[in-house]
């Protein structure tokens, strides 16, 4: 039996997480034993990506997060998600028309893919911005890449 450690009852421990989260996410998930973490963790993020994207909640106990457990967990499946064609054929009507400015804001998800963002961005000669997870994406070097943001954020492009 795992000891629980002391905690006093003025602690979050003490608010009903579940009710809470609720009423902002697709789902809540309470964990029960450490061994339910990874497939709870699976039915969340898959909830999360069904339909429309949207936040989940996995509750995990104190003491769950201090107990040991052999985790055996082969990847997830990429999820199958449909190629919605005619809003592939809106998007190329937007990128070819001249009269649009296009600028890419890359972040954490682009990070496995910097060569093929900087082939699209040099392609289309599109200003790269970043978020603060997507640093690095793009080398601050790189001509098209404009730092943190667009406007006062960004450093200025040559048209």
């Amino acid at each position: 039996m795992l000891a629980v450690p002391k905690y006093k009852s003025f602690q979050v421990h003490d608010l009903p997480e579940a009710a809470l989260l609720q009423k902002m996410t697709k789902g809540v998930f309470e964990v029960t034993e450490a061994s339910e973490i990874p497939s709870t963790v699976r039915q969340a993020f898959l909830l999360a990506q069904s339909d429309e994207p949207g936040p989940t909640a996995v509750i995990i106990p104190y003491p769950l997060f201090i107990a040991s457990h052999h985790y055996h967990c082969p990847p997830l499946p990429p999820p199958d998600r449909p190629l919605d064609e005619g809003a592939v054929q809106r998007a190329l009507a937007l990128v070819a028309n001249p009269r649009n400015r296009i600028g890419i804001y890359a972040g954490l998800g682009c990070m496995d893919y910097s060569d093929q963002l900087i082939h699209v961005a040099e392609m289309l000669q599109a200003p790269v911005a970043t978020s603060v997870s997507g640093k690095g994406v793009i080398s601050d070097e790189h001509p098209l890449a404009v730092g943190w943001g667009y406007g006062p954020k960004g450093r200025a492009q040559p048209r």
